[in-house]
């Protein structure tokens, strides 16, 4: 299940939480709209930046339809993508010949019009391609959570938690211990 934040993430709450009874994984998750251009196509995303446990959820195992589930390999970062996405990018095939390039607005003020001032880039190389349900097909793509950290210029903040509750328990005893 998924909880919604509105600030600063601590060790603390984190460290609270995994050692909750019932509570197998916690990802951090951070998701903004993010512009992406591939080769000569564009458009507005949903970038959801989570931590490299997310593939332990085991919710994209079979979705995966090209390509491979994964986020960082051997010091590299990698992009899982939406099939609506792929179509509308133009993404015929996932290769290491083209990276998906990414701009966000920069927090801080910025002088000049030069449009380089005025956001953050950032590369990373497509691994895989999924079909999940259209709601995340026509506009998410998966990040390491550093990657959209740097990009968004997030520091501590995130914007929700991601938990997988243990198979011996429910969803509703867990988030009522968390409650507590």
């Amino acid at each position: 299940f998924n909880v919604q934040l509105a600030g600063q993430v601590s060790t603390e709450l984190l460290d609270g939480i995994k050692s909750t009874e019932g509570v197998e994984i916690v990802t951090q998750v951070v998701e903004d709209n993010a512009y992406v251009k591939y080769r000569n196509d564009e458009m507005v995303v949903k970038l959801k930046g989570v931590e490299n446990n997310f593939i332990d959820h085991h919710r994209m195992d079979s979705n995966i339809t090209q390509g491979r589930l994964v986020l960082e390999e051997d010091g590299v970062s990698y992009a899982l993508i939406a099939r609506g996405v792929q179509n509308a990018l133009s993404i015929n095939r996932l290769s290491n010949m083209y990276a998906l390039t990414f701009y966000y607005p920069k927090r801080q003020r910025t002088s000049g019009l030069n449009p380089a001032n005025l956001t953050n880039q950032k590369i990373i190389l497509p691994a895989g391609v999924y079909a999940i349900e259209k709601q995340y097909d026509m506009n998410y793509v998966f990040v390491p959570l550093d990657f959209a950290l740097d990009l968004f210029d997030y520091g501590n903040r995130r914007t929700s938690l991601e938990i997988k509750v243990q198979n011996n328990h429910s969803i509703g005893d867990v988030k009522e211990r968390l409650r507590g």
